[in-house]
């Protein structure tokens, strides 16, 4: 039976029945057994198939060693619950994985902390044997009963139980990954994210130097009254001289379309600086882009007029210059996330330029999104790359998408 994260399993086994909860993202499966003389709970199902057989005698029956013996000389005669814990080999378990969880540290978590991450004080090894560790330890044993209407616990410990709580041998390892992996996805994401914002910047970089040789920014659409736009090359292929694909730019017919035989041998080229490494890419030609060119706003924004205040830097038959940008460089967005990998990074029309036009405008249908969590990161016309919340005010960011509205842009 499930039930949202969790889900209820029912097992017989050896004429009893078990109830185990396995929950989403958990690395443990309490499990509940029901006898006629006892109710066990356990955090892993082997725990309460284990007292069964010990119960039927195909188990050895626990017995109290020497060290139990002991403690339990110390502690009150009279009580109602038993605890014992053997705190070595959980210790012991969690020492020999150490070398991993300082690995991870060292080069996975705290690489991607900032420019300056912390240092740790020690290194791998520093770390002591796990033997002579534990070595010294002994059970952990605590009696619990009422005294005078008070439950009262008692105990005789030599180390606290593992910081992973009274766990057995097997159930800490799953545990110590469990607790370990988030934080690895969140520093490869972070890395990636960190790429992505890096992409941006070269791509800002290659339209400024466009710009600086051309005085204008590269058009929409490589320029063509044979094709339709979506038929032509997109702006995209204007830029290869200035990300060291010279070459390519040089091979590629812009007279013929990006669908045409000629420019075959292309269409499935990987450029990196063109992919955001945190997208999903799914069945996505090898050379799809996740990044497109803001039009402005409406459905129709890349097909206004270069004067309408309505339109952005990038449009179908229109060319921006930095002159044209009364706005302020700063305060106009150029290219942003895609939520989706369009066809490829030499498409023309839609798939590599879009505007506002339908709520929400991140994450929306007009898929200008991102695969961050949370936020969208975007080129700003003067080579900034900022990251925009997903819930930012629809009228910030229509103003932050045309280039001449003369909209007062505030904080976002």
């Amino acid at each position: 039976e499930s039930r949202g994260d969790v889900t209820i399993r029912r097992t017989f086994k050896d004429g009893n029945v078990f109830y185990s909860f396995t929950m989403r993202g958990a690395p443990v499966v309490p499990t509940v057994l029901v006898t006629e003389k006892w109710m066990v709970g356990s955090i892993m199902p082997g725990a309460a198939q284990s007292f069964v057989l010990r119960e039927s005698g195909k188990l050895p029956k626990w017995e109290p060693n020497e060290q139990v013996q002991e403690a339990l000389k110390e502690l009150p005669k009279s009580y109602s619950c038993l605890t014992v814990v053997d705190p070595a080999p959980g210790y012991r378990q969690l020492l020999q994985f150490a070398p991993l969880g300082l690995n991870l540290l060292e080069t996975q978590i705290l690489p991607n902390m900032g420019p300056n991450p912390p240092q740790l004080p020690f290194s791998m090894a520093d770390l002591p044997a796990a033997e002579l560790v534990t070595a010294p330890m002994f059970p952990n044993v605590s009696v619990a009963g009422m005294v005078d209407g008070n439950f009262v616990s008692t105990s005789r410990q030599s180390v606290p139980d593992t910081p992973l709580g009274n766990l057995n041998v097997g159930a800490s390892a799953p545990v110590l990954v469990a607790l370990l992996l988030p934080a690895v996805q969140q520093a490869r994401e972070a890395a990636r994210r960190t790429q992505s914002r890096n992409n941006l910047k070269q791509l800002g970089l290659a339209m400024h130097n466009y710009h600086d040789v051309y005085r204008t920014f590269p058009r929409g659409t490589v320029e063509n009254d044979d094709l339709e736009v979506d038929e032509r090359l997109s702006f995209v292929y204007s830029l290869l001289p200035f990300v060291e694909q010279a070459a390519m730019y040089d091979q590629i017919d812009a007279e013929s379309g990006w669908q045409s035989d000629a420019n075959a041998p292309y269409r499935d080229m990987t450029i990196p600086v063109f992919q955001n490494p945190s997208q999903r890419r799914g069945g996505a030609s090898p050379s799809s882009m996740d990044y497109v060119g803001i039009a402005g706003i409406g459905p129709d924004a890349a097909e206004l007029e270069n004067h309408d205040p309505k339109a952005g830097i990038f449009g179908y038959d229109r060319s921006t210059g930095i002159r044209d940008i009364t706005d302020g460089t700063s305060n106009t967005l150029m290219i942003g996330d895609s939520s989706r990998p369009n066809l490829s990074w030499m498409a023309g029309g839609r798939e590599t330029i879009r505007g506002f036009s339908q709520s929400p405008y991140l994450n929306g249908p007009d898929e200008i999104g991102s695969p961050h969590a949370g936020i969208v990161q975007f080129l700003f016309a003067d080579g900034s790359v900022r990251a925009i919340s997903v819930n930012i005010d629809e009228q910030v960011l229509e103003g932050l998408a045309t280039k001449a509205g003369g909209e007062v842009i505030g904080g976002f």
